[in-house]
C-alpha cells in the first residue's frame, strides 16, 4: 500500500533486483503508482485517495482470478 510518491520510489529501489514480477501494489493516485516504475505483476490505484478506497483496491489485487 503506497500512500506517496516518496514512499513508491523508496519501495522501488529497496526492489530493485528483486521480484516486481511477483509483486502487486496499490497506490493511493496515479502520481503515486508512476512513482513506483514498471514491472509490478499489477498495480491497483484507489478510486479516490482515502485508506477505504486503498483497501477496496488492495482486496481487488489480493485474490488471483
Amino acid at each position: 500500500l503506497l500512500h506517496s510518491a516518496r514512499a513508491a520510489t523508496r519501495f522501488a529501489a529497496l526492489m530493485a533486483g528483486g521480484s516486481r514480477a511477483s509483486t502487486r501494489l496499490v497506490a493511493i493516485s496515479d502520481p503515486v503508482a508512476a512513482a513506483a516504475g514498471t514491472g509490478w505483476h499489477d498495480v491497483a490505484i484507489a478510486a479516490h485517495a482515502s485508506d477505504p478506497a486503498m483497501i477496496d483496491g488492495a482486496a481487488r489485487v489480493a485474490i488471483d482470478p
